[in-house]
């Protein structure tokens, strides 16, 4: 029970420095540069320039987007607390109070750190988006689209959460292009590219992998449905060399997952034979575990 929970405790800080790495890659090469993120953040980064335009008392130098994302994700914790598992919102509760907190604390440089503006969105774009997949890989996320995207992960296999942020961030963009100059819709377009392909990169509930274990230890399978969640189909075989029973099982499990996998077959059985497979395309009721 100790183990569990230091293991919890573990991916719940690495989840929190995914976000600390989104936040910094804000404050340090969007905002500096007069750019938008895409997704809810730029959602919100929309709402404070509506807010400028209504006279709203915004305090000088005072930057709302981390505040206004805050409030945006209240309906997709609503939608993670039905669909995404308890522990998973919970996580993505604290995730994002940490996020808008940098995003509106952490110091702001008074210009670009780079003068080359496109040198700037792939390396701010690459953070963000590294940070984004570290969270959602270690069982959090930083609301906004990660919800929604970890949500089509679940009940649409084969639709990754770049897509949707891609797909929303057309509308984004849609505003930069009608209200800012071609330029800032371009790079901050290529900035939600680089940001979207580093999420999936080091996101890895899309990556599925089929493992078979053969070995003569019946509680294996047990263990792996407990430990995971993951359904175990086995099948009796004969070896042929040693003329003993063995036990063939079969799980598919995310990339991610195989660790796991390989530390609980060989506290079992040391000699278990394992053969993995991937890439895997899977069709039929493959969940992604997001409870864990």
């Amino acid at each position: 029970m100790k183990k569990k929970y230091s293991v919890k405790a573990h991916n719940f800080i690495i989840g929190l420095l995914g976000a600390l790495l989104f936040s910094a890659s804000y404050c340090m090469f969007l905002v500096p540069s007069n750019l938008y993120c895409g997704s809810v953040t730029g959602i919100s980064q929309i709402i404070q320039d509506l807010l400028h335009y209504i006279h709203f008392p915004i305090p000088q130098g005072v930057d709302l987007t981390g505040s206004i994302f805050w409030l945006l994700n209240v309906p997709l914790f609503i939608l993670a607390y039905f669909h995404l598992g308890h522990s998973f919102l919970y996580r993505t509760i604290a995730t994002v109070c940490f996020q808008s907190l940098c995003m509106t604390f952490l110091p702001v440089p008074s210009e670009p750190l780079f003068s080359d503006p496109l040198l700037s969105v792939i390396i701010g774009g690459t953070l963000a988006g590294f940070g984004i997949g570290l969270t959602l890989r270690y069982g959090s996320s930083g609301g906004g689209l990660d919800i929604i995207g970890m949500y089509c992960a679940k009940k649409f296999p084969n639709f990754s959460v770049g897509k949707v942020s891609l797909l929303i961030n057309f509308f984004v963009y849609l505003y930069c292009a009608c209200t800012k100059n071609l330029d800032i819709t371009i790079y901050s377009a290529v900035y939600a590219v680089a940001m979207s392909l580093a999420m999936d990169k080091a996101h890895y509930q899309n990556i599925k992998i089929c493992v078979f274990i053969i070995s003569d230890h019946e509680e294996i399978g047990p263990a792996l449905i407990q430990e995971l969640t993951r359904g175990v189909t086995t099948w009796q075989g004969y070896g042929e060399y040693s003329h003993n029973k063995r036990y063939i099982r079969m799980t598919v499990v995310s990339k991610y997952e195989l660790t796991s996998v390989k530390k609980i077959v060989h506290s079992i059985d040391p000699n278990a034979f394992l053969t993995i497979s991937t890439p895997l395309s899977v069709s039929g009721n493959f969940l992604s575990n997001l409870d864990a």
